[in-house]
């Protein structure tokens, strides 16, 4: 993400949440950094919020292995 490419980054970070013997918590942190990195370049206000919510849920744990 060094180089704010957050929806690539995204992207990769559903790929590797995939493969055998990938740490979920630093995949896990990734996609949220790469969701807030999207909010903060998005105009509109739902798909903000969106992007948001998604961290959050990621962050505080609300959302089942199957939704990570």
């Amino acid at each position: 993400m060094k180089h704010e490419d957050y929806q690539w980054a995204l992207q990769l970070a559903d790929y590797l949440k995939w493969l055998d013997g990938t740490d979920k918590g630093l995949v896990c942190k990734a996609r949220i950094k790469a969701l807030r990195g999207l909010a903060a370049r998005e105009y509109n206000a739902s798909n903000r919020n969106y992007y948001l919510s998604y961290a959050n849920e990621l962050e505080s744990g609300q959302l089942s292995d199957l939704w990570f």
